[in-house]
């Protein structure tokens, strides 16, 4: 039977619509085949033009990141004498020990902040915490309000004093540390600074000292500084 279908035809009219019509199949298959290797052909551009447009906007991106790093304020301790213990008169005092500190008193600390960046930082506020203790005050330093709200220029120093101290109780907590050995007391000052950038985005340093028997004469680390972080971290830290 296909053979009968598939014969070529004798008769000139017949032939000539038998090869027509072989003729059109062939240009419909070409027609489909074209169609397909150019569908192909517009996707592999396609892909390739939005993987160039991809990568221009991940390199922007990257660029304006790295600009943004690189022109903004950072705001931190500045050095050595960022810490200076203060009376309750707001007087300084000296010489900055633990022996110096008196039974029943009330202390402050006034913090000398830098702005090691090439552009101002913005709406500048700290919050404080300082007590006698044998721990960190953290959970004292996150619940104090902010306070102050100013500019920080390049390679200025802001001045802040923080709140007074409960009146201290040297003894009581001396006698406390003999029941947990390793954590002798010491006045220690828990500080988060916030601000802004000049790009709109929020920053904080997050920062310990203690005056304590260690290191007797000098405020030293009671945990690592935490210089900025990410973007959501520093919007939770400088709105609570």
């Amino acid at each position: 039977m296909s053979d009968v279908v598939n014969r070529e035809p004798t008769h000139p009219v017949a032939r000539a619509g038998w090869l027509l019509a072989r003729h059109r199949i062939w240009l419909e298959v070409s027609t489909l085949v074209a169609v397909i290797t150019y569908a192909y052909i517009a996707s592999l551009q396609w892909r390739e033009m939005k993987e160039t447009v991809d990568q221009a906007r991940r390199t922007a991106a990257a660029t304006e990141t790295a600009y943004r790093t690189g022109y903004r304020a950072w705001l931190g301790p500045s050095g050595e004498q960022a810490f200076q213990l203060l009376d309750e008169h707001g007087r300084a005092v000296a010489p900055q020990s633990i022996a110096t500190l008196a039974e029943g008193q009330r202390y402050g600390v006034k913090l000398a902040l830098k702005n090691t960046g090439p552009s101002p930082a913005l709406n500048v506020r700290h919050r404080t915490a300082v007590a006698f203790a044998n721990t960190i005050p953290s959970e004292a330093r996150d619940r104090a309000a902010f306070q102050n709200a100013t500019i920080a220029f390049p390679s200025s120093v802001l001045e802040f004093h923080s709140e007074l101290s409960a009146p201290i109780e040297i003894n009581a907590q001396r006698r406390r540390a003999v029941s947990r050995p390793g954590h002798e007391p010491g006045l220690f000052v828990a500080a988060t600074v916030c601000y802004e950038d000049i790009f709109g985005a929020s920053h904080y340093s997050r920062f310990c000292r203690v005056l304590g028997p260690n290191l007797p004469g000098e405020f030293s680390f009671c945990e690592n500084d935490a210089i900025d972080s990410a973007p959501d971290d520093a919007r939770m830290v400088c709105r609570r």
